[in-house]
């Protein structure tokens, strides 16, 4: 079951690689696309910016307090019956969507269906999945399978924008929840295989007080400086990508820029995205782990600098390429370093606190932005306070602790 066909010709990792690609592409883009949709759901609906904006980080916090108990159960069945679960739900939030007429439809539609759906149907199934498949250049595998998410800037997103324009926010909404339903689930039903047993015996690193019981593996986490220097470098993280995702086309739009061109800029985001994701891989599996992660927040924490200058086109595509190169660098040294600390039997728990971490931050700054902007007519404070956080978050980063196994491994 490792190879395809009778010749052994195509790892079948190569298969689940692109699969998991797709799947983040799908995921991404849709959720992403929420920003797209904030300035007409907050005209057509009369609500504040803090309201709408409040639905999105409502909807993380509820994809944050999911990952836990999603890598559990990852963990026990599988990332294929997660993925597909969380698929049908993003699908039916998002045909519910096009009905809403009051705040509490949104945060319960939007909120609540697809927190749980987005959770279940990302982050932690996918890197399970491909850490799985992948021993050697793990970090490289796990860079293609999250490229999936820049993906998503150039394709849904600016097609999220088209649609609105031309047929309304209400019947987009109808459309694009179609799309999973017609491109994920046959995919992850016929492609998504079990884990093969040679690749879970060539790990290189299992630390000895790794259970696979939820307390124990809790009570090794909380033990572990290296678990609290990566989760909260990686709310940090969360909390930065979620601003931008959430705010950027409003903020671009109220210095006077088009909203198509504002929500372009976001789609191209996805192309040096891709780019610098893949780097990242290579450089994480070549170089370490820590060191590429420490060096990421830091350049983010340097992109949103641009963001302080009078909006322009210019200025608001100079970020977005600066911020976009450097916005996923820290997926492949988190997820591998979470496996190669923790090990293959905790990897779906460990890395769901983690990423619940991520998300919560997320939900955290979707918030605070709109908050913020509602009293203060500006995103000013915003931006100053996630630059000061990026640099707590690369500093924190450079104290984790690699295994010393897959430091010599680096330098082979």
């Amino acid at each position: 079951m490792n190879y395809l066909g009778k010749n052994h010709i195509v790892y079948y990792g190569w298969i689940i690689l692109f699969t998991a690609v797709v799947i983040r592409l799908m995921n991404s883009g849709l959720r992403i696309s929420y920003g797209v949709f904030l300035p007409s759901l907050e005209a057509d609906l009369g609500l504040s910016r803090s309201s709408v904006a409040g639905a999105a980080g409502f909807s993380l916090f509820v994809f944050a307090i999911s990952q836990p108990l999603v890598g559990k159960l990852v963990d026990r069945f599988g990332p294929k019956k997660t993925i597909l679960f969380g698929t049908t739900l993003i699908g039916i939030s998002y045909l519910l969507m096009s009905t809403i007429s009051n705040p509490l439809q949104l945060y319960i539609y939007y909120g609540i269906l697809s927190g749980i759906g987005f959770g279940a149907a990302a982050s932690v199934p996918i890197a399970v999945l491909v850490t799985d498949w992948f021993r050697r250049r793990r970090a490289f595998a796990v860079s293609i399978a999250a490229s999936g998410v820049g993906g998503g800037y150039p394709t849904i997103v600016p097609l999220a924008a088209f649609l609105i324009l031309t047929i309304g926010w209400r019947s987009s909404y109808i459309v694009l929840a179609v799309l999973p339903l017609l491109v994920v689930l046959p995919l992850a039903l016929l492609l998504i295989k079990k884990r093969p047993p040679d690749n879970n015996q060539s790990d290189t690193q299992q630390p000895s007080k790794t259970t696979g019981d939820t307390k124990a593996s809790l009570n090794h986490l909380v033990r572990s400086r290296s678990f609290w220097f990566l989760a909260s470098g990686y709310v940090v993280c969360g909390f930065s990508v979620s601003f931008v995702e959430v705010h950027l086309v409003a903020f671009a739009s109220d210095a006077g820029i088009s909203p198509l061109i504002a929500a372009g800029a976001l789609g191209i985001m996805g192309i040096p995205m891709i780019i610098g994701l893949l780097l990242a891989g290579v450089a994480v599996d070549r170089f370490g782990r820590k060191n590429p992660l420490a060096l990421a927040y830091a350049i983010r924490g340097f992109s949103m600098l641009l963001l302080l200058l009078t909006p322009t086109n210019t200025s608001i595509i100079a970020f977005v390429i600066l911020f976009g190169f450097v916005e996923l660098m820290t997926i492949p040294p988190t997820t591998t370093l979470c496996r190669e600390i923790f090990g293959a039997k905790s990897m779906g728990f460990v890395y769901g606190v983690v990423y619940g971490g991520h998300q919560l931050g997320g939900a955290l700054s979707a918030y605070l932005g709109g908050l913020i902007f509602d009293l203060m007519g500006s995103y000013t404070p915003m931006i100053l306070l996630s630059i000061l956080l990026l640099g707590f978050a690369s500093t924190v980063s450079y104290l984790v602790k690699e295994p010393q196994a897959m430091m010599a491994s680096n330098r082979i």
